[in-house]
């Protein structure tokens, strides 16, 4: 159920885990696939993260089925016990090759899709820790009937700022504060 609500979001546009939530309540189609729960957007996240190669490679499938009913036809099916005679069209039959070119790119934008709503989910969760950092600093001036000092703390804007520091020689590493020393971006 956590899957198709993944998968579903993300074929919707609805990439944030608490916009999922939500229309788990507001949204028929949604509700649907939640069997009429609300799973809290932590779990969705937590299970996202967990299986985040086999969610990409679940949506790459979904997206080759839907490809081949030409953008979902939707109809009814019946299945039971019989056997129907079938020929398979040899002008709809592909090569590996071709079948390995067309999923390509369905790989690279599920990727895309899947990073996308990671940066969505550390802007929400970095959203209210900025907005109580400001709600601290409102109190303390209240309270000390003074304006506070410095500048009060930046938004979080999900993304690397022009002023973050960076080690060319090995992107992985951070630079370290030494006691005393000032803060490389200057803060």
């Amino acid at each position: 159920m956590l899957a198709a609500l993944l998968i579903y979001g993300f074929a919707t546009g609805t990439f944030s885990s608490r916009r999922i939530q939500q229309a788990c309540y507001d949204s028929a189609a949604f509700r649907f696939i939640a069997a009429n729960t609300q799973p809290d957007h932590d779990t969705r996240c937590a299970f996202r993260r967990r299986f985040l190669p086999e969610l990409g490679s679940l949506f790459v499938q979904v997206l080759g089925i839907s490809g081949q009913m030409k953008l979902l036809k939707l109809g009814t099916i019946g299945l039971e016990g019989t056997t129907v005679h079938a020929n398979a069209s040899r002008h709809h039959a592909r090569s590996y090759r071709r079948a390995n070119a067309i999923q390509a790119p369905l790989k690279r934008e599920v990727g895309e899709l899947l990073a996308r709503a990671e940066r969505t989910h550390v802007t929400e969760a970095k959203q209210p820790v900025h907005e109580a950092k400001l709600a601290a600093r409102q109190q303390k001036a209240r309270d000390s009937g003074k304006r506070p000092g410095g500048k009060p703390p930046a938004p979080h804007s999900g993304g690397v700022r022009p002023t973050d520091p960076v080690n060319l020689t090995e992107p992985e590493s951070r630079i370290m504060l030494r006691s005393g020393s000032v803060s490389p971006t200057g803060s």
